[in-house]
């Protein structure tokens, strides 16, 4: 049954926690209606119960005219135990937010709601930042702002989500204001950075190692960084983002004009090119109904090419250049009656080159600047193995062709890899495999040729049409590293075997996913561990008398929990495990 309006807009966190009363109807009505008068009475004397017992836990004042101790009797009377103080909070998660661990904050929230299907989950303080986004008032709310040790916020927080060391000056004089073993359970790593910005060696102090690190690159997993015993790896590449945020613009795209991607298009009037949407079924693994984005005619929209970045690397600037004066010469050489529309228009929106306006980055879900390009460079700020940002996605949805540079295995992973220019391939295909292979290699052949090429594409109707794919995700399976693929064999991972599975894959939904991906499970089995043993702790704490934060007897907070850290091979962290983990995964991964 839909959940009560005191559910919809819940107290925030710290305050009173609303009491959610259900009453099941199913096929066997009769027989779930056969329920006596003391089943109902114990179960809302132990909702009572429990909330008085939170209302302790948490630090409030809430409820104080309830009497636990009569409360325990009566439920004991009704044949239900109450629950320890500490666990009295049973239909809440609470998730914490520093070091801008928002960044891949719908990956980290949809491991959250996988791990804890039947639980709510609630975004306290100021570090939260865009997961705010994912409130709606029926499974993800938004608890209390500020900071621990405000006044109001809650003592303990089930999970911290923590971005790498680059961004701590974010959160000012509250950097590290969660520690697990002082006011967090447990604590996941969520890195949308390539390894080379920031130290893994310095993370905030915790004395428990990482549940889940949930990286954008691949280069600490296949190193083993990190020991899978006590940390769960999932591969999260950025561009994640836009395939959960909205999965229509990638799943069922149409192009208007002469059946430019072989489908039954229709042509979206308007000459910005402005979305259109209807209901179709997806014909995927999803369960969902996918929106359906359409464009009026890619091909005439009236400038060539768009380039946006705020930082400035040389081969991006480089490209840039010789694009913009190959587009240039074309359109001197076409005189007044020119072949393409704006074929010289070569625009640089961002900081990098600006070449027009004052326009400002846009926010990652509008794509509005890009809807008048018919080609945008997304080119990565380095090439590191795994590492796939926004960039790719952000051209994709806008319906444009994008230029694509970076590690291209990863990114067929994750995107149809018809959908975009892979120029590592061009140039290997072309006789140029020395500049595929180092960029550093790269000189103004392989540039200019590169420039030509997109002309080229843009020349023919039929070449630029091959790119308009209708689903622009990457085919289901696709994600085993090829034995002989030059692109691996050119990152070093030849010997290294496969890569995993991007989280989240965009066409499985989170439940079939958590069952049919191993590492998934393992690391949704070992959030649970550690939620239940960091409560565990605070209740003994409690019980005992003790300092009530929740840090085992002679451990030590730590900055570093790399495999290569001093002091590693004496470390024993997990405690008894409620569940066992699913290991190993590599195995059961491969074996699938």
């Amino acid at each position: 049954a839909p959940r009560s309006d005191a559910m919809a807009s819940p107290a925030p966190y710290g305050a009173v926690p609303a009491v959610d009363v259900r009453v099941e109807v199913g096929p066997s009505t009769s027989t779930r209606c056969r329920a006596s008068m003391g089943a109902i009475v114990s179960a809302v004397v132990t909702a009572l119960f429990s909330a008085a017992a939170y209302a302790g836990y948490s630090g409030t004042s809430g409820l104080t005219f309830f009497n636990p101790q009569k409360l325990a009797t009566l439920a004991a009377r009704f044949g239900q135990a109450p629950e320890t103080p500490a666990l009295a909070l049973t239909h809440q998660v609470v998730m914490g937010f520093q070091s801008r661990g928002f960044y891949n904050f719908r990956a980290s929230v949809r491991l959250l709601q996988q791990a804890f299907p039947n639980k709510d989950l609630v975004l306290v303080g100021d570090g939260a930042g865009d997961a705010l986004a994912l409130v709606d008032g029926i499974r993800v709310h938004r608890g209390v702002g500020g900071w621990p040790g405000d006044e109001g916020f809650p003592k303990f927080v089930d999970f911290v989500i923590e971005g790498p060391n680059v961004h701590r000056w974010i959160d000012g004089t509250n950097a590290c204001g969660f520690s697990v073993g002082v006011n967090a359970h447990a604590w996941l790593q969520a890195i949308a950075e390539p390894s080379g910005v920031y130290d893994d060696r310095a993370w905030c102090p915790h004395d428990a190692p990482p549940a889940v690190r949930l990286d954008t690159s691949l280069l600490n997993f296949f190193e083993k960084a990190y020991p899978e015993s006590h940390t769960s790896y999932l591969w999260a590449p950025y561009s994640q983002f836009h395939l959960l945020g909205d999965l229509g613009s990638f799943a069922n795209r149409r192009f208007g004009g002469n059946d430019l991607n072989g489908t039954d298009s229709r042509v979206v009037s308007g000459a910005d090119a402005d979305l259109g949407t209807t209901g179709v079924e997806s014909t995927g693994n999803e369960t969902e109904k996918l929106r359906e984005v359409a464009w009026s005619d890619p091909y005439h929209r009236p400038f060539l090419a768009a380039y946006m970045s705020s930082d400035c690397k040389p081969h991006r600037e480089v490209f840039f250049a010789h694009l913009r004066s190959a587009g240039a010469s074309a359109a001197a050489a076409a005189g007044s009656s020119p072949s393409r529309p704006g074929v010289g228009e070569v625009h640089a929106l961002g900081t990098c080159s600006r070449t027009i306006g004052d326009l400002q980055s846009p926010d990652m879900n509008v794509y509005a600047p890009f809807h008048k390009y018919r080609f945008v460079l997304t080119f990565e700020s380095v090439e590191e193995v795994g590492y796939v940002t926004e960039k790719l996605g952000t051209a994709l949805a806008a319906g444009a062709v994008p230029v694509y540079w970076g590690d291209s295995h990863a990114a067929s992973l994750v995107f149809n890899p018809g959908s975009f220019i892979d120029v590592k391939r061009f140039w290997r295909e072309n006789g140029m495999g020395d500049a595929a292979d180092a960029l550093v290699n790269a000189g103004e052949r392989e540039w200019a040729s590169l420039a030509r090429h997109v002309l080229d594409v843009d020349n023919s109707r039929q070449a630029y049409a091959r790119f308009l794919v209708r689903d622009a995700r990457a085919e289901g399976n696709s994600w085993l590293a090829k034995e002989h693929d030059d692109d691996v064999v050119g990152l070093g991972l030849d010997e290294r075997g496969s890569y995993q599975n991007p989280y989240p894959d965009s066409r499985l939904d989170p439940t079939r996913e958590l069952h049919q991906r191993p590492r998934v499970a393992q690391a949704a089995t070992r959030m649970r561990n550690t939620l239940q043993i960091g409560r565990r702790r605070v209740a003994y704490a409690l019980e005992t008398g003790q300092k009530h934060n929740g840090s085992r007897q002679g451990s030590v907070m730590r900055n570093s929990w790399r495999r290569d850290a001093d002091g590693f091979e004496n470390d024993r962290y997990e405690e008894k495990r409620e569940k066992r983990l699913p290991f190993p995964c590599e195995a059961l991964e491969a074996r699938r």
